[in-house]
């Protein structure tokens, strides 16, 4: 049995190159791999919500501000906590924390 799928980027299947929006047939095995992975999508999928939107490829609102894409007051805020941080501490914040975390690892180094 075969699968029609889209891929979602460029991509090589076999020995076809493949631009992002191209649909093409694939086994149902490797259908199901490719879309685990996110190179595809089946084509018969409809994206109903928010969040399978977001998987397909599109930018939603991430925030709740009605724009799509992040906040720019958060990252700022963010941006200002990671200067003050090195500042104080002589050192750069690991860029995985968020502004709670550094807050907290700030207040422990001045005890």
């Amino acid at each position: 049995m075969k699968d029609r799928v889209i891929a979602n980027r460029s991509m090589t299947y076999g020995t076809r190159r493949l631009n992002a929006g191209d649909e093409f047939t694939v086994p149902r095995r490797d259908a199901d791999l490719l879309v685990r992975i996110g190179r595809v999508r089946y084509a018969s999928a409809v994206p109903d919500s928010k969040i399978e939107r977001e998987s397909f490829g599109g930018k939603g609102d991430h925030d709740g501000e009605g724009k799509t894409g992040g906040s720019k007051a958060a990252d700022e805020d963010l941006t200002a906590l990671r200067r003050e941080y090195q500042e104080k501490l002589g050192k750069r914040a690991f860029a995985g924390w968020d502004a709670a975390e550094l807050r907290k690892r700030m207040a422990e180094a001045k005890v």
